[in-house]
């Protein structure tokens, strides 16, 4: 809600020129269309920096593609190749999944509480668990 405030306040005042509140400092005199169009652009560019949206598009899984670098094996890849090789997978992740020992099957990251669904579902295309 503060965020949508802040961000009409901003659009309202670079585009039209004019503030919510009289005399709260934010005002623009002058200046054609065009130069408020690049003010807002910057404006808006900056309010996505200061709340964490600017990479908001990277996708990490789009860097490692399964087919191309093949699938890692979760019971005799090491700390390292779990980290580098497959997306989203931390050290401190990887270390349970070295703890973990032997998998049946990657579903068993699940069973033994190593991963979340939803982190077995991000990285599925990346793993196997075929016998050590």
């Amino acid at each position: 809600m503060l965020i949508s405030r802040i961000v009409s306040s901003v659009i309202r005042s670079v585009v039209f020129g004019k503030t919510e509140e009289p005399g709260s400092g934010v005002e623009f005199k002058g200046g054609n269309r065009f130069d408020r169009s690049i003010s807002l652009a910057l404006a808006l560019s900056i309010l996505a920096w200061l709340f964490g949206l600017g990479n908001c598009w990277h996708d990490p899984r789009a860097e490692a593609d399964p087919g191309r670098r093949g699938k890692v094996n979760i019971n005799s890849a090491s700390k390292n190749e779990l980290t580098k090789k497959v997306p989203g997978i931390t050290a401190a992740k990887a270390k349970r999944i070295i703890e973990g020992r032997p998998y049946k099957s990657i579903n068993d990251l699940v069973t033994k509480r190593v991963l979340t669904k939803r982190e077995l579902s991000r990285v599925r295309d990346y793993i196997s668990a075929q016998d050590p």
